[in-house]
């Protein structure tokens, strides 16, 4: 609330902020709907490529609602591999499995979301940020990167990754270990087609998030596909997936500020950032919270007597 009222000040008050976003038209809503749908929906197949990389395999409704819930828990708490990967032992994976999916697929998230927006900042002829904007992005990609090759070389090396993990307090005692390290060895090296699957769905996925910002810019009357607009819009949705804050709360709102200032009127650049968010960030959560809810109600033993 505070970051809300925060781009309220920033936009000349409450009411110009309201009247700018009274003057969207309606198809742009419909249309960040819609790519908030294939954002979605990318993400749901995400899984189910992962799943059959790794040897697990679920209907897609049900990879659907594990995609909600890691959204859901990824922005309230930053937790959402762990919680994705509950979600599928309650489905029957075993947790060995469900962790290798859900730690292949979201390491592909960085080199998805993280290098298209250097790239773009690269060759952005605003040079939004300047050199330190792009060099602390650098060092993210570099970053996942290490973060990629160290699941590469668990792959490479599965046993030497096992006596590993082994010597780690807690992981050391967890059964499912030996099934992680052979489900991330069969996610990298298994079918190389699907490895190239995952990386071509994070890619449209993470697309169809900077879609439905650069909708609402397009609605506002901005130039989405003008200089630097697309960069801008890859690096706000970025910033809102990456911010170590509780859904990118406070960081998401005042980079969205910064970032868009000067495209348009203040009053339009917040609520451009207020309905960004809710699709991007504000729609997942309140869908992955309540699919979370209902299975955390089935796993209690009252939900389990009924």
């Amino acid at each position: 609330m505070v970051a809300v009222a925060g781009l309220g000040v920033f936009g000349g008050g409450a009411g110009e902020v309201a009247r700018a976003i009274g003057r969207l038209p309606a198809e742009a809503l419909v249309f960040a709907l819609a790519a908030t749908a294939v954002e979605w929906g990318t993400d749901a197949v995400r899984y189910v490529v992962a799943g059959r990389a790794v040897g697990v395999s679920l209907p897609l409704r049900t990879w659907l609602e594990v995609a909600l819930v890691n959204l859901f828990a990824a922005y309230v708490a930053n937790v959402g591999i762990p919680i994705a990967a509950y979600v599928m032992s309650r489905r029957g994976v075993p947790s060995g499995d469900a962790l290798a999916v859900t730690v292949g697929k979201n390491l592909l998230f960085f080199p998805s979301a993280l290098l298209p927006a250097w790239l773009l900042l690269w060759w952005s002829p605003d040079h939004l940020g300047g050199v330190a904007l792009l060099g602390t992005l650098g060092v993210l990609v570099a970053l996942s990167v290490v973060q990629v090759l160290a699941m590469v070389a668990v792959a490479i090396w599965p046993a030497a990754a096992g006596r590993l993990l082994a010597r780690v307090p807690l992981l050391g005692r967890w059964p499912g270990a030996s099934r992680f390290v052979q489900g991330m060895a069969r996610f990298f090296r298994g079918r190389p087609w699907l490895l190239l699957a995952s990386l071509a769905t994070a890619l449209v996925n993470q697309a169809a998030i900077v879609g439905a910002i650069a909708v609402l810019l397009r609605g506002f009357g901005g130039d989405a596909l003008g200089a630097g607009a697309l960069a801008r819009c890859y690096l706000f949705s970025t910033l809102s997936q990456v911010s170590p804050t509780p859904g990118g709360a406070g960081l998401s709102e005042a980079g969205g500020a910064l970032i868009f200032r000067g495209l348009l009127p203040d009053a339009t650049v917040a609520a451009l950032v207020l309905l960004a968010r809710f699709f991007c960030a504000g729609l997942p959560m309140l869908a992955g919270g309540l699919l979370l809810a209902r299975a955390l109600r089935a796993s209690s033993p009252a939900g389990d007597r009924s």
